[in-house]
C-alpha cells in the first residue's frame, strides 16, 4: 500500500461535481488543471455529498492534528481517552 497524497487538499466545485485536489503528484485534475492531482470526486446533487467532500478534504489536516495529540502522551498519559482516540484514528487512516 502506498502513502496517501500529501496535503493540503482543496475542495473545488465545477460543473455539478466537487473535486478534492492536492499538490501535484504527477497527475492532473479531471478537467486538466496543471499542478494538482485529483484525490476524489463527489456529485453536488445532495447536501450529504458536499458534507462528505468537505470532510475528505480536511483529512490530511485531521491526521496531522491526531499525530500532534499522540505527542502529548507523556503529559496526558497512555490511557487518556483523547490519546487513545488519536491512535485509533491514525491507525484507521494509515493501515490497510
Amino acid at each position: 500500500m502506498s502513502a496517501h497524497t500529501e496535503g493540503p487538499w482543496e475542495l473545488t466545485e465545477r460543473s455539478g461535481y466537487y473535486e478534492i485536489l492536492a499538490p501535484d503528484s504527477g497527475c492532473s485534475s479531471w478537467y486538466g488543471r496543471k499542478g494538482v492531482s485529483a484525490v476524489a470526486y463527489a456529485d453536488t446533487e445532495r447536501d450529504e455529498q458536499e458534507a462528505n467532500a468537505r470532510l475528505i478534504s480536511a483529512a490530511p489536516d485531521l491526521l496531522y492534528v491526531a499525530t500532534l495529540v499522540t505527542e502529548l502522551t507523556s503529559i496526558l498519559g497512555e490511557k487518556n481517552a483523547v490519546v487513545l482516540l488519536a491512535h485509533k484514528a491514525i491507525a484507521k487512516a494509515v493501515q490497510p
